[in-house]
């Protein structure tokens, strides 16, 4: 099953939904070049994955390589409606430390959590 992406948001705040599974291979890749397409134009990117239905080892990678490539430009990133086994797989890695969860109770507007 592919991942498929839907972008939503102004120019400086952007959702990027994710459907599908993130996992190695062309889900995980295809991530990684939307974000970095993305983030050249943005100076946050919301990630939501509440329609992410599996993910591996590699979309975690993704996801973290996500994270560090924000970091190092000096822009921002977190996730969004995370489903719980992915949000225990986060958990267990130890990566919740590091990978912003954002508040599920409101959106705003353009479809992005609030924090």
């Amino acid at each position: 099953m592919e991942l498929i992406f839907e972008v939503q948001g102004r120019n400086e705040k952007l959702v990027l939904s994710c459907r599908g599974q993130l996992v190695a291979g062309n889900e995980a890749d295809a991530l990684q070049v939307t974000f970095c397409r993305l983030l050249a134009s943005t100076r946050h990117i919301t990630l939501d994955l509440h329609n992410v239905r599996k993910m591996d080892c590699a979309g975690l990678g993704a996801l973290v390589a996500c994270m560090t490539l924000a970091r190092q430009q000096g822009k921002s990133f977190d996730l969004c409606f995370v489903p719980p086994q992915i949000s225990n797989m986060i958990r267990v890695t130890g990566l919740h430390r590091v990978l912003h969860i954002a508040e599920q109770k409101s959106v705003s507007s353009v479809g992005v959590c609030a924090a």
